[in-house]
């Protein structure tokens, strides 16, 4: 799919008489300081929503507080109430040529989009990417991690965004399976601890029925019968607990009937194939809906039927439990050595309901961890598939780059985020040099190693591998198990990928963020001048580049990559629409202090004159210096 932006005008504000049309290949846009150049890059933005952070501030009334920016609340001066139209012209892979019309105002979240007139409610910013770089951008990517890496990720925003859709599913999981995981190992933790040794129990038991004089023969038998009834009577009720639990008392809402038959009947009537076949299986489902639910309360009347049995059942034991009773008052002798046999046995009874009931929730947490591991592996693949990503860009663009400039993809390198939240999460231990331990932590332990290792508490795995000693080990994990939730959320912190940009100074490779504003604009430059299928549009380039590299470097790449790529450049340096040979120069002026003047817009040659008075400083200024620079040149 290829995009080129057509048309901007604006229904009210400053550019409400200032329609703006675009060239396919480099459309400079001049003026005076003042006339609105840069907020027609700043209401192209707005447009096509790029940036929401950066919008908010735009839009900003004054009312919020936010970071100071030299665009602070331009668009709300400038657009007002008015709407900004911008339209471009998609032409996708089988060569069909459409308009998609995006347009909004500071009263809507979003900008409305139509596709040949027709509103498409399903648009994402997505379906027609953009490229577009304010006054300073360079300065703050350089600075930014964050920011460089989106200028690699931009001709994949689609993918990566579907991608950092399915980290978050995984991260989801991995945190909500991680809280099932720590409750249910805290339950069987602080049961295990109640449990006593079934070995315990038989030596008392048998310590007391040797002591006891000898049973009736018959008391024998029915005790043996009681004792019977009892186990099989508490397995019963267990298995009617557990089996209730698996029939919900409704299900979740679905459409109503109504609803979807007319539904159904509306897809069956579009007479396309694909509304068809949605058609029918909406139509299975909701037969599908309907049996289950049948079938749910089969299963339901089931479930209170077994109930009512077990009850009865429990009524019939307890006629036969009486006769063990009435010879146990017979034999009153023997009373209370019964009755202290008896709780021997009700608790060996407890205690073999309850191993059974830790083995089944054993089980139960096994495959709860093993669904984590799942889960840790998909986040493991959504990140190796972005990194693979960025990776074939980061080559790509190096074939074109020469000698001078490096760039370099580190994977999961960024983990700041890791260190301020394992320091947070220190500050209750009372241990020195925290941020410290924090780093060390975040050097050599990832956040999934740091939960197992908190959830077995493994002290001495932690201070073997943080190079604690036993102490602090044993503090830190008593004091993340009594913050666990905290610990759990750490796996969901994403560890992105860093791209180093280096350059040669003098002979010496130099990161970028050891350059000067110049020499960082010189290697920023190169991952921003490359072809791409959508626009990019670029508030003043030229600023901190000398006008020898602006010539022998810049304008020789614009003239190139017009050929490609629909480039917007508001600028102030004639070198570029001159010499870079723009194919439409856009004249920018004020009718009053709120208001444009129509643009007046053409070619080179019919632009010579306002980039000569504008860019040059008029026809005087410029026979002066070359005047002065006679016998140079």
């Amino acid at each position: 799919m290829k995009a080129r932006i057509e048309r901007l005008s604006t229904s009210d504000g400053y550019l409400r008489n200032a329609a703006i049309e675009l060239a396919e290949g480099l459309t400079c846009i001049i003026g005076a300081r003042g006339t609105c150049k840069s907020t027609v890059v700043e209401t192209i933005r707005f447009a096509y929503d790029l940036d929401p952070a950066r919008i908010e501030s735009l839009i900003d009334d004054g009312s919020r507080a936010a970071p100071t920016r030299p665009t602070r609340g331009l668009l709300n001066e400038t657009l007002a109430g008015g709407t900004a139209v911008c339209s471009t012209r998609i032409v996708d892979d089988h060569g069909t040529s459409s308009e998609l019309r995006l347009e909004r105002s500071i009263a809507t979240t979003k900008p409305r989009a139509y596709r040949d007139g027709i509103l498409d409610p399903t648009f994402s910013t997505h379906d027609a990417p953009i490229e577009i770089y304010s006054q300073g951008d360079l300065l703050e990517i350089a600075a930014n991690p964050e920011h460089r890496l989106q200028l690699i990720d931009r001709p994949h925003s689609r993918a990566i965004s579907e991608i950092h859709t399915r980290l978050r599913d995984a991260h989801g999981r991995i945190e909500s399976l991680g809280r099932e995981i720590f409750s249910l190992r805290e339950g069987i933790r602080e049961d295990r601890r109640g449990l006593v040794p079934s070995s315990d129990l038989e030596r008392q038991l048998e310590e007391i029925v040797e002591g006891r004089p000898m049973l009736d023969p018959r008391l024998e038998q029915e005790r043996d019968e009681y004792e019977q009834r009892r186990r099989l009577l508490a397995r019963a009720r267990g298995c009617c607990d557990s089996l209730s639990l698996l029939f919900p008392s409704r299900l979740p809402d679905g459409p109503r009937d109504e609803v979807l038959l007319e539904l159904i009947d509306a897809l069956r009537a579009a007479g396309m194939p694909p509304a068809a076949e949605l058609a029918e299986l909406l139509r299975r489902l909701s037969d599908a809906a309907v049996l289950l639910e049948r079938r749910l309360a089969e299963s339901r009347a089931l479930a209170d039927r077994a109930r009512g049995s077990l009850e009865a059942l429990d009524q019939a034991f307890e006629e036969h439990d009486e006769r063990y009773r009435t010879l146990r008052r017979d034999q009153e002798a023997l009373s209370a050595s019964l009755e202290h046999e008896d709780r021997v046995r009700a608790q060996m009874r407890r205690m073999a309901e309850l191993a059974e009931d830790i083995d089944r929730r054993s089980t139960k947490l096994d495959a709860l961890i093993e669904r984590r591991s799942e889960a840790r592996r998909d986040a493991e693949a959504c990140l190796d598939e972005l990194f693979a990503l960025r990776l074939a860009e980061v080559d790509a663009i190096g074939a074109n780059l020469g000698s001078d400039i490096s760039l370099e993809i580190v994977q999961g390198a960024q983990s700041g985020t890791y260190v301020d939240r394992l320091a947070s999460l220190l500050q209750g231990t009372r241990l020195k040099r925290q941020r410290e331990i924090a780093s060390r932590i975040a050097d050599l332990i990832t956040p999934a190693e740091l939960v197992d290792i908190v959830e077995h508490t493994q002290t001495g795995t932690l201070a073997e591998l943080a190079g604690l000693d036993e102490s602090q080990a044993s503090r830190i994990i008593n004091h993340f198990l009594d913050n666990m939730l905290e610990v759990l959320e750490l796996e969901t912190i994403v560890f992105e990928d860093q791209l180093e940009i280096s350059m040669s100074v003098e002979g010496q490779m130099k990161p970028i963020e050891q350059l000067s504003r110049g020499q960082m604009a010189t290697a920023l430059l190169p991952l921003i001048l490359r072809p791409a299928d959508f626009p990019l549009v670029f508030d003043q380039p030229e600023d901190d580049l000398d006008n020898r590299f602006i010539f022998d470097e810049l304008v020789s790449r614009i003239r190139t990559l017009k050929l490609e790529r629909q480039l917007v450049f508001v600028t102030h340096n004639a070198n570029i629409p001159v010499l870079g040979e723009a194919d439409r120069v856009v004249v920018m002026k004020m009718a009053s202090a709120r208001l444009a003047d129509r643009p007046v817009a053409g070619s080179i040659d019919e632009m010579r004159k306002p980039i000569l008075d504008i860019l040059e400083g008029g026809a005087a200024a410029f026979a002066e210096r070359r005047r002065r620079y006679e016998g140079m040149i």
